[in-house]
């Protein structure tokens, strides 16, 4: 059962658990940059995604990444989180750049592609 201030024992209304400090932001010089570089498990860049950057004294900026999945953010305090859109390309079908791949092969031609692969000498 959680307890409230209410419902608290009375050695914990006598010692209340110390409060945590603020922390303080960290300042950056001016002419700070942040860079931002977003890409896919294969490396290709992530393009033209809209991110928003927040900092640390609770502002937002907001941007795009380039065709590289690039951007730079000049920062005056430290970021606290990112958070990226999706890529602004049309999504497409990624066909694989293999020369075995069949999207209709039947069960005894797959299973006949494996053993032909598996084969111990």
């Amino acid at each position: 059962m959680c307890s409230s201030p209410d419902t608290a024992s009375s050695e914990a209304a006598k010692n209340p658990a110390p409060l945590a400090p603020t922390p303080t932001p960290c300042p950056h010089p001016d002419g700070q940059v942040l860079e931002l570089e977003r890409k896919y498990h294969d490396l290709e860049p992530v393009q033209g995604a809209a991110f928003r950057v927040q900092l640390w004294d609770g502002s937002l900026v907001n941007g795009k990444l380039d065709a590289q999945g690039k951007a730079q953010v000049p920062v005056g305090v430290a970021p606290v989180r990112v958070q990226y859109g999706p890529d602004a390309r049309e999504y497409s079908w990624y066909q694989p750049d293999n020369p075995d791949y069949r999207p209709d092969m039947s069960p005894a031609e797959l299973e006949a592609f494996v053993s032909a692969r598996l084969k111990r000498s």
